[in-house]
């Protein structure tokens, strides 16, 4: 960690746990500062990064149902195309429920020309 600021500065953090017979929690303090995380980013990414903003790529933050068949459209399409397993839209939709719904997770979608 960096001195003076309060977020992780390396992606292999050691994480505290809390641990019972049931369960396993970890917790990673996450940085607020969007300019602090991609100034750590490889020089090779952050290129990537400026090249797809010049060519019209947006990225859309989903929290519905829709979002989340328009992730699973593009997994099978990918899965089908490397040839490796495709997990069942019912894990899909189990995280959905879980997760998405409940405002706990989100899909992140990447356009270009639509």
């Amino acid at each position: 960690m960096l001195p003076g600021l309060n977020c992780v500065a390396s992606f292999r953090p050691n994480l505290p746990s809390q641990s019972s017979s049931q369960h396993v929690l970890h917790t990673l303090p996450l940085c607020p500062d969007s300019d602090l995380v991609a100034s750590r980013f490889h020089s090779t990414h952050r290129r990537n990064i400026k090249v797809a903003q010049k060519r019209g790529v947006h990225i859309e933050r989903g929290e519905k149902l829709e979002h989340l068949e328009a992730f699973y459209r593009l997994h099978l399409q990918t899965r089908r195309r490397q040839g490796i397993p495709i997990q069942p839209w019912r894990l899909f939709d189990m995280l959905g429920s879980a997760l998405i719904v409940k405002g706990l997770g989100f899909v992140l979608l990447a356009y270009k020309d639509g």
